[in-house]
């Protein structure tokens, strides 16, 4: 959406005004290294990247600039957890912060990194 770029610190503050934004950040590049975060660009507001997000009745607390988080995969966490059991083992070498790992730890064994 380049066509936006001139506008984009207007609508970062435009965002500060909505209720508990406090930090307006523009993706400044693709993710394109080994840990799937990408550069930030900050727009409006405070320079915390520090947030929490709710998943699965779970608190992450993450640094958006450290670490690849997506929204969108939820979903998807919460639909293989559903196909866990108590006798189910669960091996993720790749957990990340354990947005998959720490829901299903309430339904089986989990061995993540």
């Amino acid at each position: 959406m380049d066509h936006l770029d001139p506008y984009k610190c207007v609508i970062g503050n435009a965002l500060l005004l909505t209720k508990n934004i406090k930090t307006v950040v523009n993706k400044s590049s693709t993710i394109d290294n080994t840990f799937r975060n990408f550069s930030m660009e900050l727009l409006a507001g405070e320079k915390e990247l520090i947030v929490s997000v709710k998943e699965s009745g779970f608190v992450f607390n993450v640094d958006f600039s450290l670490v690849y988080w997506n929204p969108r995969l939820s979903t998807e966490h919460k639909r293989i957890t559903q196909l866990l059991g108590p006798r189910s083992i669960l091996f993720d070498a790749c957990a990340g912060v354990g947005p998959f790992t720490v829901p299903s730890g309430k339904v089986c064994r989990v061995y993540s990194n």
